[in-house]
């Protein structure tokens, strides 16, 4: 099985239009991106556009799958993205990609798509207006003597949960969580004791 690769189709490069106005946006508010027209764009083609954190590239918002029947065409010129998808202070990366395809095959493979295509990505970053909210942590005692951390923090960011016995003397990691209701809880494993924690950004 194979599908013949035709002479370069290359789309157009995609270019971001009024960015500096999305440079600090108002995350509590929808933002609306826009873009140059793909140059001879049809509905045969697709563009898709995604939007994720600069810290640890987890994605936050991205439109249809190609091929899904609800991809953005080749004559698409702008996405809006809801409110509170991204959060204050944070810089995030953008993708946006023209995609043209050549060549499709859907009976080689029954119920399946085979397609060639050709395509061009852009990236930008943009930054929501704003200070990050630092994670805080809260220790309280359980009734069989071991520490329950409650940390509050940013949604939809990852953190990781960290203690030692001695300081300088390394971190052991006790759990990675995302944050999705504005605070996390853990309960250690270990007795209560003399002990340190602290919470960080990442996996």
């Amino acid at each position: 099985m194979s599908l013949s690769v035709p002479a370069d189709a290359f789309p157009s490069v995609p270019e971001f239009l009024q960015l500096p106005a999305a440079q600090s946006f108002d995350p509590s508010q929808p933002l609306t991106l826009s873009w140059k027209p793909m140059a001879g764009g049809t509905a045969n083609d697709f563009i898709g556009l995604w939007v994720s954190t600069e810290t640890d590239d987890d994605a936050v918002f991205g439109t249809p799958d190609f091929l899904t029947g609800q991809a953005l065409n080749g004559t698409a010129t702008s996405v809006t993205i809801p409110s509170g998808t991204m959060r204050p202070g944070r810089t995030y990366e953008v993708e946006l990609e023209f995609v043209h395809p050549t060549t499709r095959d859907t009976t080689t493979l029954p119920g399946s798509t085979l397609l060639v295509a050709f395509s061009r990505v852009t990236q930008t970053r943009i930054t929501a207006a704003g200070t990050v909210q630092k994670p805080e942590l809260t220790l309280t005692s359980t009734a069989d003597g071991r520490w329950a951390i409650r940390v509050t923090g940013d949604v939809g960011i990852n953190y990781v949960l960290e203690a030692t016995s001695q300081l300088g003397a390394g971190w052991e990691g006790l759990t990675n969580f995302r944050i999705l209701d504005g605070s996390f809880e853990y309960i250690d494993g270990v007795a209560r004791q003399h002990r340190f924690y602290r919470v960080r950004e990442g996996f």
